[in-house]
C-alpha cells in the first residue's frame, strides 16, 4: 500500500488552515493573522488533509506560512492550484475542500496575508441521474433478447413476404440495430425510404410537430445501421410495398408489423406484450454500448438539433467562393405554445431573476405590478409620469410596453392579469436590461441587431418552459416597437421559434473550416476598402474568437489585456511546433458584464484555436500592450464607446454578411459560430474517446483543414479531460466551456452533430453473422465479401471495425453493385489568395458582377490574370471592357480619380435598383418575345442592342437621364423604350431648330419631329440653335420629369435615374456580345 506524504516536520504553517480539517469560527481574527498550527495535530484529526497540504506546499510554500504578508498570485496560477487540490482530495470531500480553500484564501485577503484574487465560487456537480439499469428496465432487456436472437437468425431468410411482414421486418431492424427506438420515428420511415439519397447514407425523417393548426414538420436525419441499410438497398431494386394501415394508432400500428413478420417466420412466440416493451428493453440495451447523453438524444428527450438540408450539404462540400446574391431559405414558423394568458402555465419563473441583477429602477417596476390586483394600470401610469433623469431608456420602455399593450384591450386581445404581467416583465427584464443598459431599443439600425439581441435573451434559459415565455414576452415587445417605431421586423428570422421538444425547430447550422476561413479571407480582402487595416484586423480575431472559443459577440468585444494569460513559467515567444500555454478568461468587467455567472470561465486557447489563428491573437495581444500596458485595456478598441462595449456596431456585422455569402445562407448569423465551436468540439472529444477504433467516412468533412483538425482530437481530448475514458464528463466540460447554466441548455440548442455521431456508435448494435448469412443478406460471394474485407479478419475484429466492414458491404449494394467511387479529398485553398466570386440571382447581380471584376481591374498594380481567377472571367474579355470603358464620355460612370484603388460607384440606392431590375426585365422580355410593333423577334434584338450602343452617344454629360439627337430613328428608339419603362408620360421633347443654308423653317421643322414621334408634344426651344452640320431638321433633346408620371417611383427624385444610366452604360462596356448572356433569362 502506497505510503501518504507528510510534510517536514519544521514547516511554518498557519492556524488558518486548520479550518480544511473542520471550521475555524475567527478565520478573520487579526489576533490569529501570524499564530502558527502544530503539525501534530494535523496528523492526527487528518492524514487526508497532510496529503493536500503537502501538494500545496510543493507548488506554493509560502501561501501556508504564517508570517506571509501582501503574498500575490494571478487568476491562472490559483486556479491551477485549486485543480491540483481537487485532484488530490478524497473524492466525497472535493467539493468541501475546494469551497474552505478559498474561504481561506478570501480571510488572508483579509487580514493582509495574501492579495490572490477569488476566481469563482465552487459548485458542487449536480447529483448524478438515477441509474437507468433498474430492475425493472433489465427484465425488459432480457424479455426482448429471445426476440433479438431470433430476428437476427431470420433477417437472412430470401422467402417472400407479404408488405406488413417486409415493413415489419425494416422497422424492427431499425429499432434494434440503428437506436431508431421512437415510434414517431418508425412511422416517417416509410416517406423517408421514397425520397432517399442514392447511397442511402442518411434518410431525412420528417416529424409532424404537436402543433395540431400546423403542418410544418421537423426533419431528423437518421444514419441508418449496415444492417438495415442492405434490407433497405435490396428491396429497393424491386421496389418498396405499400404500407398496409393495421391501425390507427401509431405505436400500435408498429408493434403489429413487427407480429406480422414473427408471425410469418415462426418466432410470434417471443414477442413481448406490446411496443413499449420492446422500446424499453432496447433503450436499456443503448446505454451498455451509448454515452447517456447520446441515449437520451436517440430517445428524443431532447430537441431534435439535426442540420437543415442546405447546411448539411456544407458539410460534405464545403463552400469557398462568394455569391453575390444570397439564396431565400425557408423559415419554419414558430409554435404557438400554450394561451400566455392560460393562468394554469403561469408557475413562478424562480430562474429569471438569477441570470442577470436587475437594476434598482427594474426593481422599483416590479414592485408597482406586485402592489396588487386594484388599479394597476393606474399605478403604472403614475410610475411612468415621475420624472427621474437618470431612468434607463430600455425601463422606460418596458413600462411604455406594460401599460400600452399588457394592460390595454386591444381588438382579440383583453388585458392580462397582474400575475401573467409580472411574469412577462420577470423573464424579459433583467435579460434585456442587463444587456442594453443606456442604449435605446428602439433605435438599433438592422434586424440583425434586435436578433442578436434577443438570441442572448433566449440562449440562457434554464427550461424549455422558461424559454418559451421569454419567446412569447419578447414577441409582443417586438410587435409593439414595430408597430410604434417602425422598427425592422424579425419574423422571417425564426428567433422567436420555440425550441421545446417535439414544438418547433431549432435554430441548428455548422460552419466548416474551409468555409469559415474562407469568410474571413473576404473579410480581409473588403474590409479594407471599408476600414482601415486595424479595425479589419479585430474583425477578424473577433470572428475567430467566436468559432475556436465560443465567445459571444459582446464577451470577444469585451475582453481586457489581462484577460489573456500565459502559463507560469511559460515563454511568450511563439513556435508553431510548440505554442506557449495560453488561457483567456471571460470574466466581467468595467466594459460589459456577464449573462450568468456560468459565464465566467477559463479557456485553454492553446488547445482550441489553430496554430496560425492563436499566433495572430498572440501578436495583437502583445501590439496592444505596447500601446496601452493596462491590464483592463481593452483588447478591442474600436469597437469600445463611452467606455462600453459595443455590441451593435454596425462594422461587426461585416462578419455576419462574409459568412452568408461564402455559405450562400442568409439564416447564418454571428451566434452560429458558437453553434459550430460546440459541435464540432463534441465531434472532436468523442472521436478522441475511440482511441483509433472508428473511422469515419471519406465523404464526411472531406477537405484537409477538416481532417488535420480530426486528427487533432486525441490531443485536445487529453488536454481538456484526460486519457481516463469518461461519458458524463465529456459534455460537462462542452457546457462548462459554452458558458451554460447546466448541460440541458448545450444538448436543446448546440449539438448539432449527434445523429452523425448516432450513426457511427450504432455499428456497435449490429449481429456478427457468419460467412453464409452475410453472403445471403448481401447477395455476394464469399470471396467476394473477403476481397472488401481488404484483409479484416471479421470473426476477431472490434465491434466498430465489423460495423465499418458492413458498411463497405452496404455502399457496394446501394451503388448498385459497382465499384464504390472514390471520394476525392478536396485541396486544400490558399485563404491569403483572392477568393473567387460566384454571380447568382437576377440579372443585376450578374452585370454588378462584371463591373466589380472591371472596377477592380482597374487598381493599380493589379494583375488580371487574379482579377480572372477571382471572378471567373477570361482575361481577353477584362481587356476588351477596358478598352470599352475608355470609349465612354466622362462622368457617364462614377470612377473616382482621386483615389489609389480606382473602382465603379456600384453603390445602388434600393429605388435605383428596383429601377435598374425593371429595366434589365424589360429588356430580357423583348429580347426572348419580340415587339409585334417592331416586327420578328430579330428585329427588336437588333433594336435593343442599337439603343445600348448608341446611348453614349446621345447622352448630354452632368445629367441624370438625359439625351439629345439629331436623329429620327434614335429619339424614337429612346421613346420606345421609356414607353416599355412606364416612363414615357414623364418625357419632356424639346426641339432645337437647325441653321444654314437651305435648311427649312422653323415651323417646317417642328412639324417634322412632330409627326415623326407619333404626334407627341415638341416644344420649340428659344436656346442657341442647333450646331450640327447635318442636323438640317435641327435636334431634340428628351428630358425626364418624374413628377409627372403615373409610375409608383418611390422616392420620385431624378437621382434614381442613375440606375438606368448606370445599367445602360455597363451593358454597353460588357453586355452586348453575342458570348454575353446578360440579357438572357437565367436559370
Amino acid at each position: 500500500m502506497a505510503r501518504k506524504k507528510q510534510l517536514p516536520a519544521p514547516t511554518d504553517l498557519w492556524v488558518g488552515w486548520t479550518h480544511l480539517v473542520e471550521p475555524f469560527d475567527n478565520l478573520t481574527d487579526p489576533s490569529v493573522a501570524e499564530v502558527p498550527m502544530l503539525l501534530s495535530w494535523l496528523r492526527t484529526r487528518s492524514p487526508d488533509m497532510e496529503s493536500v497540504l503537502v501538494t500545496i506546499f510543493e507548488l506554493q510554500p509560502l501561501i501556508l506560512s504564517s508570517a506571509v504578508r501582501n503574498m500575490r498570485m494571478s487568476k491562472i496560477e490559483i486556479v491551477s492550484l485549486l485543480m491540483e487540490v481537487d485532484n488530490v482530495a478524497p473524492r466525497e470531500q472535493r467539493f468541501r475542500v475546494k469551497r474552505r480553500f478559498l474561504e481561506v484564501i478570501e480571510a488572508g485577503n483579509m487580514l493582509g496575508k495574501f492579495v490572490i484574487p477569488i476566481p469563482y465560487v465552487p459548485a458542487p456537480l449536480p447529483p448524478s441521474p438515477m441509474s437507468p439499469l433498474q430492475h425493472n428496465n433489465i427484465l425488459a432487456m432480457a424479455g426482448i433478447r429471445p426476440l433479438l436472437t431470433a430476428f437476427s437468425e431470420s433477417i437472412v431468410d430470401a422467402k417472400v413476404l407479404s408488405p406488413a411482414a417486409w415493413w415489419g421486418k425494416a422497422l424492427l431492424s431499425a429499432m434494434s440495430y440503428g437506436g431508431l427506438i421512437k415510434t414517431s420515428f418508425l412511422m416517417a420511415l416509410p416517406d423517408a425510404l421514397k425520397r432517399a439519397e442514392p447511397l442511402m447514407r442518411w434518410l431525412e425523417l420528417h416529424l409532424p410537430t404537436q402543433n395540431q393548426n400546423t403542418n410544418t414538420r421537423i426533419m431528423r436525419r437518421w444514419f441508418p445501421d449496415p444492417v438495415s441499410r442492405m434490407i433497405f438497398c435490396k428491396q429497393r431494386i424491386h421496389g418498396f410495398p405499400e404500407l398496409p394501415i393495421l391501425d390507427r394508432i401509431a405505436s400500435r400500428q408498429v408493434y403489429k408489423l413487427i407480429r406480422a413478420y414473427a408471425r410469418e417466420q415462426g418466432f410470434d412466440h417471443c414477442m413481448p406484450n406490446g411496443i413499449k416493451e420492446i422500446a424499453t428493453g432496447l433503450k436499456t440495451r443503448l446505454h451498455y454500448h451509448f454515452p447517456p447523453w447520446l441515449v437520451s438524444y436517440a430517445n428524443d428527450d431532447y430537441p431534435n438539433t439535426s442540420l437543415p438540408d442546405w447546411s448539411w450539404q456544407h458539410v460534405l462540400k464545403p463552400p469557398t467562393c462568394y455569391v453575390t446574391s444570397l439564396t431565400s431559405r425557408l423559415v419554419y414558423p414558430a409554435s404557438p405554445g400554450p394561451n400566455p394568458d392560460d393562468e394554469s402555465d403561469d408557475n413562478d419563473d424562480r430562474h429569471s431573476n438569477e441570470l442577470t441583477e436587475w437594476p434598482a429602477q427594474l426593481k422599483e417596476l416590479a414592485t408597482v405590478i406586485h402592489g396588487g390586483h386594484a388599479n394597476l394600470a393606474g399605478r403604472i401610469d403614475a410610475w411612468r409620469a415621475t420624472v427621474i433623469p437618470d431612468r434607463l431608456p430600455s425601463v422606460s420602455l418596458i413600462g411604455e410596453w406594460v401599460a400600452e399593450v399588457l394592460l390595454k384591450k386591444g381588438r382579440g386581445r383583453r388585458p392580462k392579469k397582474r400575475r401573467t404581467v409580472y411574469q412577462m416583465v420577470n423573464c424579459i427584464g433583467g435579460r434585456l436590461v442587463g444587456q442594453l443598459g443606456r442604449m435605446d431599443l428602439t433605435r438599433l439600425d438592422t434586424a440583425s441587431a434586435y436578433v442578436e439581441i434577443y438570441q442572448n435573451a433566449l440562449e440562457d434559459t434554464p427550461s424549455i418552459l422558461t424559454r418559451r415565455k421569454v419567446a412569447r414576452s419578447l414577441n409582443s415587445l417586438h410587435d409593439y416597437l414595430v408597430k410604434t417605431y417602425q422598427v425592422p421586423p424579425v419574423s422571417e428570422s425564426g428567433i422567436f421559434v420555440v425550441s421545446g421538444r417535439g414544438q418547433g425547430k431549432v435554430d441548428a447550422n455548422f460552419i466548416g473550416l474551409d468555409t469559415f476561413f474562407s469568410a474571413l479571407n473576404w473579410l480581409r480582402q473588403e474590409g479594407k476598402q471599408k476600414f482601415s487595416q486595424k479595425v479589419v484586423n479585430q474583425l477578424e480575431l473577433i470572428g475567430s474568437l467566436g468559432y475556436f472559443c465560443g465567445l459571444r459577440r459582446s464577451e470577444a468585444i469585451g475582453l481586457t489585456l489581462g484577460d489573456i494569460e500565459y502559463a507560469q513559467g511559460q515563454s511568450q515567444l511563439f513556435e508553431k511546433n510548440n505554442p506557449p500555454d495560453v488561457w483567456l478568461e471571460v470574466s466581467q468587467n468595467a466594459l460589459r458584464g456577464l449573462k450568468t455567472r456560468a459565464g465566467h470561465r477559463m479557456l485553454p486557447l492553446s488547445l482550441l484555436m489553430t496554430p496560425i489563428e492563436l499566433e495572430k491573437i498572440l501578436h495583437w495581444h502583445k501590439t496592444r500592450r505596447t500601446e496601452d500596458p493596462r491590464p483592463s485595456a481593452p483588447l478591442f478598441p474600436d469597437f469600445i464607446v463611452n467606455g462600453h462595449a459595443n455590441d451593435t456596431d454596425p462594422r461587426l456585422d461585416w462578419i455576419t454578411k462574409s459568412l452568408q455569402h461564402i455559405a450562400d445562407d442568409e439564416t447564418l448569423r454571428f451566434h452560429h459560430l458558437r453553434h459550430s465551436f460546440a459541435s464540432w468540439l463534441t465531434l472532436l472529444l468523442w472521436y478522441g474517446e475511440q482511441n483509433g477504433d472508428v473511422s469515419l467516412p471519406d465523404w464526411f468533412l472531406p477537405t484537409r483543414h477538416d481532417q488535420k483538425r480530426i486528427q487533432m482530437s486525441g490531443i485536445i481530448r487529453q488536454g481538456l479531460i484526460g486519457k481516463a475514458p469518461t461519458n458524463r464528463r465529456t459534455m460537462l466540460q462542452v457546457s462548462a466551456l459554452m458558458g451554460h447554466q447546466g448541460l440541458d441548455i448545450t444538448l436543446t440548442s448546440y449539438i448539432h452533430l449527434a445523429d452523425f455521431i448516432l450513426g457511427r456508435m450504432v455499428h456497435r448494435l449490429v449481429p456478427r453473422l457468419t460467412d453464409k448469412q452475410l453472403s445471403d443478406l448481401s447477395g455476394y460471394s464469399v470471396s467476394n465479401l473477403y476481397a472488401l474485407a481488404s484483409g479484416l479478419n471479421w470473426k476477431t475484429a472490434s465491434s466498430a471495425q465489423w460495423g465499418q466492414f458492413l458498411e463497405k458491404i452496404a455502399d457496394q449494394m446501394a451503388n448498385e453493385g459497382k465499384h464504390k467511387k472514390v471520394v476525392t479529398v478536396k485541396s486544400t485553398v490558399n485563404f491569403y489568395k483572392p477568393i473567387a466570386i460566384k454571380s447568382t440571382g437576377n440579372q443585376l447581380d450578374r452585370l454588378l458582377h462584371r463591373a466589380q471584376a472591371l472596377g477592380k481591374s482597374l487598381w493599380p498594380n493589379t494583375e488580371l490574370q487574379d482579377i480572372s481567377a477571382q471572378y471567373g472571367i477570361d482575361q481577353s474579355e477584362l481587356l476588351l471592357w477596358i478598352n470599352r470603358l475608355s470609349t465612354l464620355p466622362s462622368g457617364i460612370l462614377n470612377i473616382p480619380t482621386n483615389h489609389l484603388q480606382q473602382s465603379l460607384d456600384l453603390k445602388l440606392g434600393p429605388a435605383m435598383r428596383k429601377l435598374a431590375i425593371k429595366m434589365l426585365d424589360t429588356l430580357t422580355d423583348l429580347h426572348d418575345r419580340g415587339d409585334p410593333l417592331i416586327g420578328k423577334r430579330a428585329a427588336t434584338q437588333k433594336h435593343i442592342q442599337a439603343l445600348i450602343e448608341e446611348f453614349p452617344l446621345i447622352w448630354i454629360p452632368g445629367t441624370y437621364l438625359t439625351v439629345k439627337t439629331a436623329s429620327l430613328p434614335q429619339a424614337k428608339r429612346w421613346l420606345w423604350f421609356l414607353t416599355h419603362l412606364e416612363l414615357d408620360d414623364a418625357a419632356t421633347i424639346t426641339h432645337e431648330k437647325g441653321t444654314g443654308k437651305s435648311v427649312p423653317s422653323k415651323a417646317a421643322q417642328l412639324d417634322y419631329w412632330t409627326k415623326g414621334l407619333s404626334n407627341r408634344t415638341v416644344i420649340s426651344s428659344d436656346s442657341i440653335p442647333c450646331q450640327t452640320n447635318s442636323a438640317t431638321r435641327g435636334s431634340v433633346q428628351i428630358n425626364l420629369n418624374l413628377q409627372r408620371t403615373n409610375t409608383p417611383l418611390n422616392p420620385k427624385k431624378v437621382t434614381v435615374l442613375y440606375g438606368i444610366r448606370f445599367t445602360l452604360a455597363i451593358l454597353r462596356v460588357v453586355g452586348i456580345q453575342t458570348r454575353s448572356d446578360i440579357l438572357r433569362p437565367f436559370p
